[in-house]
């Protein structure tokens, strides 16, 4: 059938993406040198939420639908071998999956700054390694505030029992009655739209001061920094896919084309971002390969 279909290809993509992630965990903490200890905080948030996406998208197997202004989460992933109860309160957490995508745009842009702020040090730190990796464990940790709000939010607005016949899912109302949109609504899209805008507009002007710090240096050292803006700018272009399933779900919600197989590659468009995250790390930055 076609569920069967697309739970086995969404199972594969996201069990890929949770083995290259759990692969890139592992190099972090085994092989990552000196020079690269503070930066792999931030590589290391970034492949748990990654982690953590990649093991949501391949137990619940979601359809994304839009019925009367309402958003169905049908559900044909291993959680359903429990119940509809535990799809919906253990695993079935759209909006974290949602929240953890935002946060990831966030994670690349503080890479970005991170790297174009190390450059401006005369040398590693003034306070050393280990406080600075501690700080980095406390922004990335305060950063991702915004995201739990949001989760809690949306969560709470969620029901399970207007399901299409047959189907186990999460409905969530976009609109009041009265055609107005509800506040978990508001806040989901208030961190989508402001988590791409402020990615778009911040990534591009801090990479762009970026190379130009970079294309000044004249030490050994150059060849290091390159290598990680190198990574950070294929990164970058990540974030498309969440565009890309955003379209998919616009042209489902005006009924441009309505099809089964567009409301099922929506999560798996976001999945991508999981999936190929750690494989351009493990490219670009050599001493995790090795």
């Amino acid at each position: 059938s076609d569920d069967m279909l697309h739970l086995s290809i969404g199972c594969l993509v996201a069990a890929t993406a949770a083995a290259a992630n759990a692969l890139f965990i592992t190099a972090l903490i085994r092989r990552t040198p000196r020079v690269l200890n503070s930066y792999s905080v931030i590589l290391l948030n970034m492949a748990g939420v990654d982690f953590m996406a990649a093991l949501l998208s391949g137990s619940l197997g979601l359809r994304v639908q839009t019925i009367e202004a309402t958003l169905y989460f049908g559900y044909s992933g291993p959680c359903t071998l429990i119940g509809a109860q535990f799809c919906h309160r253990a695993l079935g957490k759209r909006a974290l999956y949602v929240v953890l995508f935002a946060h990831a745009n966030y994670l690349l842009l503080f890479s970005f700054s991170y790297r174009y702020w190390m450059l401006g040090k005369s040398s590693l730190t003034n306070a050393g390694p280990p406080q600075i990796r501690g700080r980095m464990w406390i922004i990335a940790l305060v950063s991702m505030t915004p995201t739990l709000v949001t989760m809690v939010a949306s969560d709470s607005a969620a029901v399970f029992d207007h399901c299409p016949r047959g189907t186990i899912c999460s409905a969530v109302h976009l609109a009041e009655p009265g055609g107005v949109m509800t506040s978990a609504t508001k806040m989901t899209m208030i961190a989508l739209i402001w988590s791409y805008g402020v990615f778009i507009v911040g990534s591009l002007a801090v990479r762009r001061a970026l190379i130009r710090r970079i294309q000044s240096i004249r030490s050994p050292e150059r060849a290091r920094h390159q290598m990680v803006c190198n990574s950070l700018t294929v990164l970058a272009f990540l974030p498309a896919s969440g565009i890309c399933a955003a379209a998919a779900w616009a042209l489902d919600f005006f009924a441009i084309v309505q099809s089964p197989w567009l409301q099922r590659s929506i999560i798996l468009m976001t999945t991508t971002f999981a999936l190929f995250s750690p494989m351009i790390n493990l490219y670009f930055l050599k001493p995790y390969r090795r």
